[in-house]
């Protein structure tokens, strides 16, 4: 399906047409897009700093365009000097429109939100902090059979103190007890008695026994299975530490950030580079083809010119040498062209006009001259078809049984003038357009009216 203005459109032409839209709404782009790069940390704070952003985004638009053709000029330049001159201007128009765009671009893409130089320091400063924990855990698994031997230990002791809090015999409640005074957590005499402050503070010391020998199972646990014990992975009651563990991962993470940084930086100044050089090559390419049809053109009608004037010399030259000798010529233009005069359909006529409408620009007395040598070459006029060469025959110049000789009486005919022809009341012969020459702006030759005035 054809786009409704590329209708009508050669190849050529359509893509000339698509390759001029192309080049305009890049520019326009590229120059929304500079400008918004160049103004994107401006703040204007009063009406005059407002000025100096709009005149700054005119200058940055001016350059983009003017970029445009900087290099088609470098293309159509005459010499070394200005080729070497304008590159460096395109360059440089170039160069300051991409640091502009690569502004613009760093608001819209994500991978931008932070420069690959930061990514990249913060990435070393959890490398470092990895190695640490690295450190630290190394250290602690070192460590580990001392730690576990030492968990196993304080499970014992506190399984032993944890019966010794629930025993009922007089003597080891009052073990208990001494326990307890020594730990802060009994104020009373020892007796060996259960009594009530006694059941109090041995039922407390129960349950941070039972609580200690949780976190310690768990520790265990932990040890055994070959876990570090490093207090930036494990604090001292034995959960995890999540802030500290992910330094490593944070250190991955930020190197990846910083490597699609650059890569996303790289790109966008290979793109703006690229669509920069395409855009103004294009240009080139576009404008160069346009001259080239128009000097193609130009070419075309000097030749259309120059064949014109020679076909006018050709035709003054055969005009002259008509004048000075005339030669008799085909017979069958001589033949078609007198049955067709003596067949004519005027009733008032001139012989220039006869002339004219029936042999041509030919002047009336070579025309008469050419007659007379064809009565002394013996040219013998065709049969007449009584459908087109009624007239003639009417008026007994030709006949439809035999072919006639041209006569003296034939040239009298052709070079009468005033009503001639006897008036025809029969239908008039239909037109052919093989055997009769309409005169260029008049009627047909066989028709009847007002002689034209222009040559067949």
């Amino acid at each position: 399906m054809a786009l409704p203005f590329l209708r009508g459109e050669t190849e050529e032409n359509a893509t000339q047409t698509l390759a001029f839209v192309s080049i305009v709404v890049i520019t326009v782009g590229l120059a929304i897009f500079n400008i918004c790069g160049a103004i994107v940390s401006a703040q204007p704070d009063n009406w005059f700093q407002s000025i100096i952003v709009v005149g700054f985004a005119l200058v940055i638009s001016g350059a983009e365009f003017l970029a445009a053709v900087a290099l088609v000029r470098v293309m159509l330049a005459k010499n070394m000097f200005r080729k070497v001159v304008g590159t460096l201007i395109f360059l440089g128009l170039a160069w300051v429109c991409i640091q502009n765009g690569k502004r613009a671009a760093y608001l819209i893409f994500p991978e931008f939100e932070q420069s690959a130089a930061l990514l990249e320091a913060k990435a070393a400063i959890a490398g470092t902090e990895a190695t640490r924990q690295a450190t630290q855990q190394q250290a602690a698994i070192d460590a580990t059979p001392a730690e576990l031997e030492r968990v196993r230990t304080r499970i014992a002791d506190l399984r032993l103190e944890q019966q010794l809090m629930a025993s009922q015999s007089p003597e080891k409640i009052a073990e208990a007890q001494a326990l307890l005074i020594s730990q802060g957590k009994y104020f009373w005499e020892v007796d060996g008695v259960r009594g009530p402050e006694t059941e109090r503070a041995m039922r407390a010391r129960g349950e941070e026994i039972r609580n200690d020998l949780d976190r310690l199972n768990l520790r265990e646990e932990a040890l055994s299975a070959g876990v570090s014990a490093a207090p930036s992975l494990v604090n001292a009651d034995g959960e995890a530490n999540t802030e500290q563990l992910s330094a490593a991962t944070q250190q991955a993470l930020l190197e990846e950030q910083a490597r699609r940084n650059r890569q996303a930086a790289l790109w966008i100044e290979i793109m703006l580079w690229v669509v920069e050089g395409a855009r103004s090559f294009g240009l080139w390419a576009l404008v160069t083809t346009v001259t080239a049809r128009s000097a193609e053109d130009d070419e075309e009608a000097r030749k259309r010119s120059e064949a014109a004037k020679k076909g006018w010399e050709t035709r003054k030259e055969k005009e002259e040498t008509n004048k000075d000798g005339l030669q008799i010529e085909d017979k069958g233009y001589w033949e078609s062209r007198i049955v067709k005069a003596l067949n004519t359909g005027y009733k008032t006529r001139k012989i220039a006009g006869m002339c004219q409408t029936y042999f041509g620009t030919i002047e009336p007395g070579q025309l008469r001259e050419h007659l007379k040598r064809q009565i002394d070459a013996h040219l013998e006029l065709p049969k007449a078809d009584p459908k087109k060469h009624k007239r003639a025959i009417e008026r007994e110049l030709l006949s439809d049984e035999r072919q006639t000789y041209l006569m003296q009486e034939h040239i009298d005919f052709i070079f009468s003038e005033g009503a001639w022809a006897p008036e025809q009341k029969e239908e008039k012969p239909a037109m052919n357009g093989h055997d009769q020459t309409p005169p260029l702006g008049g009627k047909d030759a066989d028709d009847s009216g007002t002689y034209p005035v222009s040559p067949a």
